[in-house]
């Protein structure tokens, strides 16, 4: 893998910066519109993507990990439909660059779908839900994600590059801005840590699947120099554990020894949220070996420990 280049969209968001930091002595290329000027970097370059240099992002590199979306499931219902599409539209042209800029050898294309979002409301399913559910969002959100998987499968099956869809269940593992409206654990542990009480936006009883970043990364990892002879594969990736919102708010308390406040903050767009959802990833394990490792209670754990490691509190 260290003779390949790596390229990342979205490679400031707190998926990118991760891989950015962890992925450490291969050739990375980094393309986000935020600061990705960071001293842990090990990159072969950085692309401003205000610049609109995604053909040189796309020229330049033998892998692609599109992470980007700049949009989250609450921002994408108060913003629908005036904002619809915008992501959609980025995916688009990246498969154009693809088409324009073909290469001897096809490029590996990752792409981060929501597992969360992309199936809608599923009954609870024993084993969990599999990929051959039928997809049927109800946020505007879980709909972008899956019009960029079939439009992206379209650009595969037609030999302009190999494509691996991960299905990802809620991936936790860096601190948050105490205001971001994504990522429950990694906010909630931030305003643990300076004294405010946690919101709950949604229903107590909300059942979700919680995959640590770590974990990911070791998935993409796999996929990447598993060297897949098909064109095209969509995988679950998530503990196929659920979750819910009391069940994270005992473990933070438990692992802070904080007295937390709650602070009752419901908003209309939950209602458009699933009520359970948790993945079956037994697809992504028969073909690589994957699993996942890092438990939810393992995970928080280690996330608090290390405010307390080096003045640290940004694990991302």
């Amino acid at each position: 893998m260290k003779s390949l280049r790596v390229g990342i969209t979205g490679a400031g968001g707190m998926i990118g910066r991760y891989l950015a930091k962890h992925w450490s002595g291969i050739n990375l290329i980094l393309y986000s519109t935020q600061d990705t000027k960071l001293p842990f970097q090990h990159f072969l370059r950085s692309i401003d993507s205000k610049q609109d240099q995604l053909a040189s992002f796309v020229q330049s590199s033998d892998v692609i990990i599109h992470l980007a979306h700049d949009t989250n499931p609450i921002l994408s219902d108060q913003l629908f439909p005036a904002s619809f599409g915008d992501n959609i539209s980025f995916t688009q042209r990246l498969i154009l660059e693809l088409v324009q800029h073909k290469k001897s050898q096809r490029p590996l294309l990752v792409y981060l779908s929501s597992g969360g979002t992309v199936y809608g409301n599923v009954n609870p399913i024993l084993g969990g839900i599999n990929e051959s559910q039928a997809t049927l969002p109800i946020s505007p959100y879980g709909l972008e994600k899956l019009t960029c998987e079939h439009l992206l499968r379209l650009g595969a099956i037609r030999g302009h590059y190999k494509l691996v869809i991960l299905r990802a269940s809620n991936v936790y593992g860096s601190f948050l801005e105490v205001n971001k409206n994504q990522g429950i654990i990694g906010v909630w542990l931030s305003r643990i840590k300076a004294g405010l009480p946690l919101k709950i936006t949604m229903d107590p009883q909300t059942i979700r699947d919680y995959l640590h970043i770590h974990d990911l990364t070791i998935a993409i990892n796999q996929i990447i120099n598993a060297q897949l002879p098909n064109e095209y594969y969509c995988f679950n990736i998530g503990t196929g554990k659920g979750h819910s919102i009391v069940d994270i708010i005992e473990l933070l308390e438990k692992t802070s020894q904080s007295e937390i406040k709650l602070e009752a903050s419901l908003i209309e767009q939950a209602k458009y949220a699933p009520n359970w959802n948790v993945l079956n990833c037994e697809k992504i394990n028969h073909l690589i070996g994957w699993k996942s490792m890092i438990s939810l209670e393992a995970g928080i754990t280690s996330l608090w420990s290390s405010l307390f490691l080096k003045g640290g509190g940004n694990t991302s």
